[in-house]
């Protein structure tokens, strides 16, 4: 299984290969959408293990979050290769998700996440941002088949 980190850096790749921008915070909330949609789409596996936090913005993965950091809100312009290669199937569905969120602006997505009911909200602590966000709550709240 890929990590979060991973699955960024195909992301990050990706749009720069499609000569869209993308921003840690955009990435932040694609990683979150992104979970969601894979849970939903694969009979409820995980994209990755990692934590998701609920910071003041929305939903991170810190050690996302560190590593493109040093692109503040400027699109990011470089990224590593995954460490562990996501697989074919993986990637097909990376792909088509990147594609349909191209467009959308990060704070479009913080909206979305910020939404009354959310996990964010019902995770998030104020003035800590150490709160990580349960699967469980992202699951019972975000998961649901359409």
């Amino acid at each position: 299984m890929s990590t979060a980190t991973d699955v960024a850096r195909f992301l990050v790749q990706y749009y720069i290969d499609i000569k869209k921008s993308v921003t840690n915070m955009k990435l932040q909330k694609l990683l979150y959408y992104a979970w969601i949609e894979y849970y939903k789409s694969s009979d409820g596996k995980y994209l990755f293990n990692d934590k998701i936090y609920a910071w003041k913005l929305g939903p991170v993965v810190p050690e996302v979050y560190r590593e493109y950091r040093v692109y503040a809100a400027m699109p990011i312009s470089v990224s590593k290769k995954p460490e562990n290669e996501p697989d074919e199937e993986t990637k097909k569905f990376l792909r088509a998700f990147a594609d349909r969120y191209k467009d959308t602006k990060a704070m479009d997505l913080v909206r979305l996440s910020h939404a009354p009911g959310k996990p964010w909200e019902k995770a998030y602590d104020v003035g800590h941002g150490d709160t990580a966000i349960p699967f469980d709550f992202i699951i019972g709240l975000e998961c649901q088949k359409d």
